[in-house]
């Protein structure tokens, strides 16, 4: 029978979805559980599994089921998973030190838990699924549309119920629906007061609770110079002729590429938008990957012959669209030079884990923002990565160099929220010559400048 609550961990490790704090090494051999909200010391209650044996029928979901959290003497082989998920016990997401969100049935025997090691049991509460920003007060204003209300971006477990079901349902219940499942991430829109926000959040199949998507913000300064990659495409007679022909990169931005002759006869327009905002930020992007050089040679790009699949970007549709896309297109690699939020893992970040890992040839390029200045961990020019997406295990994220390999003061720097390197690599971003619309070249740079420099490296 097949398993559809199985879920592979990314590259690197588990996309944890009930975000938690780090670490020592040490910790992880005890028996804490560590949630963002709180570390639960197990007890004697625990192992008695109190928690099966306390039911509010108000929890209760379709199937009978309710929503636990176990912990287990040992990590679960895919065996065990298989064979509680054919006794209707689904292991949905997993949280350290050796646990999962389960979904039980109601009055399942505990004796056969025992014997799949599982050896205490917790009840959730609603703050355990809150984002960082949310647990510690942050409210941001993009989140404040409407006086007295904030503006929630809710990820359902979808093993459970579908995000077009959930809208259905909790509009029945009352909650104010103000967006329909986003693009990538299938995450719901919901308006609430703040005083609301803790109950909302016991709904058994809530996952995730965070503030919407904050605004697209383009990841670029004034500025950019050719990439040194004349070996992987070059004129001379020893160097390779890797210019990307017969192969796509998918770009979302403010606005259509072009028109201009670089780009002749490799250009796909999927969303022809009008421009908005920053209007050659497309024409950069695209022109520091795939510029042909046709009208000046100089000027000519890593990726030269590939086409250039160029959406709007907002809902990220290139990334969403990706695994399609490798068919209809030939298109393995994306480039985004635009910043959602500062340093978080969230639902944007679980999205692309997943859909890399699932789809190993796919990869996804990124801009580590022009924050370096900043902080959003509290220590100053550190950990100040620009997003969301980015923040992902299984993409790239791109850090800015100028020509000599200096690292520039604007270039954002990691740490991640969780204590991974971010930047992943850094490539040239500074006086980079691209295209301009209407058959102009510009100079600009940044982290934009300098994603799309490395993704016309892959």
């Amino acid at each position: 029978m097949t398993n559809p609550f199985r879920r592979t961990a990314p590259l690197v490790s588990a996309a944890v979805w009930i975000a938690f704090q780090s670490v020592s090494a040490q910790s992880l051999v005890q028996n804490d559980i560590l949630l963002l909200s709180r570390t639960i010391h197990p007890t004697a209650a625990d192992a008695n599994f109190q928690a099966l044996k306390t039911v509010n029928n108000a929890e209760i979901l379709r199937g009978q089921k309710i929503i636990r959290l176990l912990q287990f003497d040992v990590l679960p082989t895919a065996e065990t998973k298989n064979n509680l998920f054919e006794m209707s016990v689904a292991l949905l997401d997993y949280v350290p030190n050796r646990a999962y969100i389960a979904a039980v049935p109601v009055g399942f025997d505990v004796e056969i838990l025992r014997k799949f090691s599982v050896k205490n049991t917790f009840i959730l509460r609603g703050q355990d699924k809150w984002s960082y920003d949310l647990l510690h007060g942050n409210f941001p204003e993009y989140a404040q549309k409407v006086f007295g209300k904030i503006d929630l971006g809710i990820d359902v477990f979808s093993q459970i119920i579908s995000p077009e079901a959930a809208a259905i349902d909790l509009q029945k219940r009352g909650f104010e629906v103000v967006g329909v499942p986003d693009l990538l991430t299938k995450s719901l829109t919901i308006r609430l007061k703040r005083s609301e926000i803790e109950a909302f959040s016991l709904i058994s199949y809530v996952r995730f609770v965070d503030f919407c998507r904050p605004p697209n913000v383009a990841d670029d300064n004034v500025g950019r110079t050719n990439h040194r990659s004349n070996m992987l495409n070059g004129d001379t007679r020893t160097s390779l002729k890797y210019d990307g022909t017969g192969f796509g990169i998918g770009f979302g931005d403010d606005g259509p590429v072009g028109p201009h002759i670089d780009f002749q006869g490799r250009l796909i327009q999927v969303q022809n938008t009008t421009d908005v905002g920053d209007i050659q930020h497309a024409d950069m992007t695209a022109g520091c990957a795939a510029s042909a050089g046709n009208l000046d040679p100089t000027q000519r790009s890593n990726a030269s012959g590939a086409t250039v699949v160029s959406y709007f970007i907002d809902g990220y549709p290139h990334i969403a669209a990706a695994v399609e896309n490798q068919t209809k297109y030939n298109t393995y690699v994306t480039s985004t030079s635009y910043s959602q939020g500062c340093n978080r893992y969230d639902a944007s970040s679980v999205s692309l884990d997943q859909q890399t890992f699932a789809n190993p040839k796919l990869l996804h390029f990124f801009s580590a923002g022009n924050n370096g200045t900043a902080t959003c961990i509290g220590v100053n020019t550190l950990g100040n990565i620009t997003g969301g997406a980015k923040l992902g295990k299984n993409v790239v994220a791109v850090g800015n160099l100028d020509i000599v390999d200096n690292l520039q003061a604007s270039s954002s720097r990691g740490p991640s929220i969780d204590g991974r390197i971010k930047p992943d690599i850094c490539a040239v971003g500074t006086g980079m010559n691209s295209t301009y619309p209407n058959n102009l070249y510009q100079i600009a740079s940044g982290t934009s400048a300098a994603s799309p420099g490395g993704a016309s490296c892959a």
